[in-house]
């Protein structure tokens, strides 16, 4: 059965808020917006998405030049599985507005379920399992501290770190600290650990690089898709992935660790999220990772963020797949528009296209009257 997909990037706030009416900050108020046309292209023949006031002369070109069979949602919502980019309350809200009835969305229970197999502290016990497994060292996992003098033993045993509440991503809920601090963190800690029961507590590395590992979760199992190079700024927050094939993405991190290290912990991250996911979730989800500087060498750590929803990863592996030219490596980027007055007409102009497939140039996916750019530039 074809999805219906809602594009819904604050959901890991409406997640940590878990209300049914939220209202995000504006900023993703804005990406919501201007992300609306992102199924278009990560989306499967057969697919809809919910959208209002895409252009039609826009929308009919990039589906002719790209052979785009993903269609704006009528308002059938009998023929589609409801596909949002992840679950929470507000999510399943957005849904039920759109025509989607309770039958076919999750219920209280499930929407809770997920929301407890999305806090941070589950990534701190996936890489405190992979510790147990790999035969090569990684970096120390998080520690849950649920109280703040928890939190300060916490700093005091790390040194520098960054303290994260149990949910919220892309540099929101972060705190950088050490052992200085202890009268400032008491302050900030104290509404946190009261609201939300603990915050994780992070040794803080020299940053190399961040990469994720793609999954599909089924009925079945959890399958490993590939990879994800993506690009964050000194908060952490997302600012572009690098769109190519596996084996191209892969040569990226192995200027730092081994080839083997990576299919090692493939293999076992697809298994011991087999054993945690199966008959829990199902859907796309990734896990984000980073090489850190280790005295004279690097370091993994394996588990930065769990992610049960799609990613951007999951935007970047699917344009390689459909949009750019086999062999070819692109950016993918959101940044602010700064000719928000391009031809609605022409807006494959500046671009080369063969077989459907951009080869050289900068493809804007969303319509070019949106504040925000979203490219995929070729390089």
């Amino acid at each position: 059965m074809p999805k219906c997909h809602l594009y819904f990037p604050e959901n890991d706030l409406a997640l940590a808020a878990n209300l049914d009416n939220y209202t995000p900050p504006r900023q993703a108020q804005v990406m919501h917006r201007d992300g609306a046309t992102l199924p278009l292209w990560y989306g499967h023949p057969g697919d809809v998405f919910i959208a209002t006031g895409i252009n039609g002369q826009w929308y009919e070109t990039m589906a002719k030049a790209f052979n785009l069979q993903v269609d704006l949602y009528s308002g059938d919502a009998s023929a589609y599985i409801p596909a949002p980019w992840g679950w929470s309350r507000a999510a399943r809200r957005a849904l039920e507005h759109a025509g989607f009835n309770s039958r076919q969305l999750p219920d209280d229970a499930a929407i809770e379920h997920i929301r407890d197999l999305s806090h941070r502290r589950v990534a701190r016990d996936i890489a405190l399992a992979l510790t147990d497994n790999l035969d090569f060292p990684i970096t120390i996992p998080a520690i849950e501290a649920h109280t703040i003098d928890e939190a300060i033993a916490a700093i005091r045993s790390l040194g520098q770190v960054i303290i994260k509440t149990p949910w919220s991503n892309a540099g929101r809920g972060i705190i950088p600290a050490d052992s200085s601090s202890s009268d400032t963190l008491t302050q900030r800690l104290t509404p946190i650990i009261s609201r939300y029961g603990s915050v994780m507590v992070e040794k803080r590395h020299q940053r190399i690089m961040d990469f994720a590992m793609l999954f599909d979760s089924t009925s079945d199992g959890v399958k490993y898709i590939g990879l994800s190079v993506f690009d964050t700024d000194d908060n952490g927050a997302y600012t572009g992935n690098i769109v190519a094939n596996d084996e191209i993405l892969k040569s990226f991190i192995t200027r730092y660790l081994p080839s083997e290290h990576l299919d090692q912990i493939s293999c076992l991250l697809t298994n011991i999220l087999s054993s945690r996911l199966t008959g829990q979730y199902e859907g796309p989800l990734g896990v984000d990772m980073l090489v850190a500087r280790h005295g004279d060498t690097f370091i993994l750590d394996p588990a930065v963020e769990l992610n049960l929803r799609m990613t951007m990863g999951h935007v970047a592996h699917r344009l390689a797949i459909d949009t750019l030219a086999h062999g070819h490596t692109a950016r993918f980027s959101i940044t602010p528009n700064t000719k928000p007055h391009c031809d609605f007409n022409n807006p494959t102009t500046g671009i080369s296209i063969t077989n459907h497939m951009l080869t050289s140039g900068s493809l804007r996916l969303n319509p070019p009257s949106c504040p925000t750019s979203i490219t995929l530039t070729t390089l």
